[in-house]
């Protein structure tokens, strides 16, 4: 009997410490030592990266193995994927021109631009219609003296202007839909100080200047028309203004990804040995935190079943379960800070609020408009663990939609509200 259950008290210690394993970064075998530029799954199972020197590696069963595909000769560079379903796809290839495949990538096509222009970015949102952002010296150390943006209607045999103009530096595009889309880039006399956007909606017949970003950045992920993120900044009213998470100024974002799930996640520090990997579901504005890899990180992506990719130099691939928790640990994604929606809502003079704090510490509670700008604050001071309620009253702002902002070491979320009087 004293055997019996020392065995099952072995076999619970196992049990628990191969979930601490299994939570932490697994390497694979690319096959290659060249640097990898993109990742990409179409789904659980299937994806695809690219790297420099013609490199595109293919896997059939979740990462687990990396095949090398063979190009032609005349490609040199292999960039940017995107499938916009699992028998359409695209990549970046050399200065100006794109594979594409149309059986899921069994066989892939060299297709060689019209456009007289190096391309920076494109987006297709579907089999046929496509966009392409660029200028002109793509591989030069300078900025480019004409950008443009062009599309086409025909899976990229053929591409029109948009916009064309000199002193511009467009470098990246984004569609939610065939209507709307952003367009991002800077002026040359100022690409250090700032991003501005362009907003069409209307498939890219018209742009409008909309703002100028806080910094410059080159990926945004667009959740919704009204909800554009690139790092921790974020835009609520379609880019004509940006609000900044002061608690995260410290970071350096160096590649973004939005899975179909609309789970965003951000590479900070992509470039050092160290740095972090920062991922946020949809409809909840916690950030939750792991230590990526040790190594120069180029890029990050997903298999949309919560496991995280990273790929980077000399042809490393690592893969993270962030549906394993750790076991026994103060890891950050066991920091949950929960703030319910307020009742009732809409409001006209007061309403209630309700929050948790997985731990006692300074707590802060105020009111932010749609530019960002505080406009109240309900509570600026030390609680205990546990569920707090506070009664607001609106009298010191106007009709509108606001933002509520709880606040708890360094961990932030919001609610929606709106007031009507």
């Amino acid at each position: 009997m004293l055997l019996t259950t020392k065995i099952r008290i072995l076999f619970i210690i196992l049990f628990i410490f191969s979930i601490k394993l299994s939570a932490q970064w697994k390497e694979y075998e690319s096959g290659t030592d060249e640097t990898l530029n993109f990742i990409e799954f179409t789904d659980s199972l299937n994806g695809w990266i690219t790297g420099f020197n013609a490199i595109l590696l293919s896997t059939v069963d979740g990462g687990n193995n990396w095949n090398l595909i063979e190009l032609i000769d005349s490609i040199e560079y292999l960039g940017k994927i995107q499938f916009v379903d699992t028998h359409n796809g695209y990549i970046h290839a050399n200065k100006n021109s794109f594979l594409k495949t149309t059986d899921g990538g069994e066989s892939w096509d060299y297709i060689k631009t019209n456009i007289g222009y190096d391309i920076w970015d494109f987006y297709f949102i579907s089999a046929n219609k496509g966009w392409i952002v660029g200028g002109e010296d793509w591989l030069q150390d300078q900025y480019t003296d004409t950008s443009f943006i062009a599309s086409t209607n025909d899976g990229g045999l053929n591409w029109s202007f948009q916009y064309e103009d000199k002193g511009f530096n467009i470098h990246g595009i984004n569609f939610y839909d065939s209507s709307y889309g952003v367009a991002f880039g800077s002026f040359h006399f100022d690409a250090l100080e700032g991003t501005n956007y362009f907003i069409s909606e209307n498939g890219g017949s018209d742009w409008e200047w909309r703002s100028k970003g806080i910094e410059q950045i080159y990926e945004l992920a667009i959740i919704r028309p009204d909800m554009i993120h690139y790092g921790f900044d974020y835009s609520i009213d379609s880019c004509k203004s940006w609000i900044r998470d002061t608690d995260y100024l410290d970071r350096n974002i160096t590649d973004l990804y939005l899975d179909a799930n609309n789970t965003l996640y951000l590479l900070n520090g992509g470039y050092e040995v160290g740095g972090f990997i920062s991922y946020r579901e949809q409809n909840n504005l916690e950030w939750k935190e792991i230590s990526k890899p040790n190594f120069f990180t180029k890029a990050i992506g997903s298999n949309k079943t919560g496991v995280i990719w990273c790929i980077g130099n000399e042809g490393e691939v690592f893969s993270y379960n962030t549906l394993i928790t750790n076991v026994g640990t103060n890891d950050s994604k066991q920091f949950i800070l929960s703030l319910n929606q307020n009742y009732p809502n809409p409001f006209n003079s007061s309403t209630n609020i309700s929050y948790s704090i997985p731990r006692a510490g300074r707590v802060r509670v105020s009111i932010f408009n749609l530019i960002g700008e505080q406009k109240d604050i309900l509570i600026n001071q030390f609680q205990n663990a546990g569920i707090h309620n506070l009664h607001y009253n609106s009298q010191n702002i106007s009709s509108g939609i606001y933002f509520v902002r709880l606040e708890l070491e360094k961990r932030v979320v919001y609610k929606k509200i709106i007031v009507l009087k």
